[in-house]
């Protein structure tokens, strides 16, 4: 799947407007992802531990064997997104699966 700018706009709809959405786009935008539904108890809270804080410097301190501690280039290209609550996933799944 690709981002185009209106849909990283739609996907990320609370960030637009603020200084570091130009480049979360620009980098949501610059390729190809691979979507995943996760599914399951507690799905939320695991996938969160495993992928560990948004921002890299955080995850290198608290989180040093998470996906984002180890993979990420920066907080920006932090390679994993992570639905904060169940509401957020119901509308993100809708959105990229149409669900």
């Amino acid at each position: 799947m690709k981002f185009d700018e209106e849909f990283a706009a739609k996907f990320y709809a609370e960030h637009v407007g603020k200084g570091f959405y130009p480049e979360l786009s620009g980098y949501m935008t610059s390729g190809t992802i691979v979507a995943l539904e996760l599914a399951g108890p507690n799905a939320i809270a695991k996938w969160r531990e495993i992928i560990g804080p948004t921002k890299k410097e955080v995850a290198v301190e608290q989180a040093p064997n998470s996906l984002r501690a180890l993979y990420a280039r920066s907080t920006t290209e932090n390679l994993c997104h992570g639905s904060d609550a169940p509401a957020t996933a119901a509308r993100e799944i809708e959105l990229v699966f149409g669900k």
